[in-house]
């Protein structure tokens, strides 16, 4: 951020209309959060086996065989298994690609 220099009286005015339109600027960010990208939103979400399972349309067993072969990358927290959205479309892709 630049400095505002003010050495003489005749300086006031346009140094305080800088001033005030940085202060303008800095609300403005203050105020607007960031909004999430399209990338963000859609790794970070994650799926319960179930719903993973749904999505894939396949049985929770296959879900598991899927899993311990290394098709889908399953995360766990605490005694839950759980799968991020980013991973569910890459084996959607997959699955998809492989049946042609």
């Amino acid at each position: 951020m630049e400095n505002i220099d003010i050495t003489s009286l005749e300086q006031v005015p346009a140094g305080l209309t800088l001033l005030l339109k940085k202060i303008a600027d800095i609300e403005h960010k203050i105020s607007t959060p960031p909004q999430p990208t399209q990338q963000q939103s859609t790794t970070d979400a994650l799926c319960t086996r179930k719903e993973t399972a749904r999505r894939l349309n396949i049985t929770l067993a296959t879900l598991n065989e899927y899993t311990k072969s290394g098709k889908i990358i399953a995360h766990r927290i605490g005694n839950r298994v759980l799968y991020k959205e980013a991973d569910i479309q890459n084996a959607l892709s997959q699955i998809i690609t492989t049946k042609r």
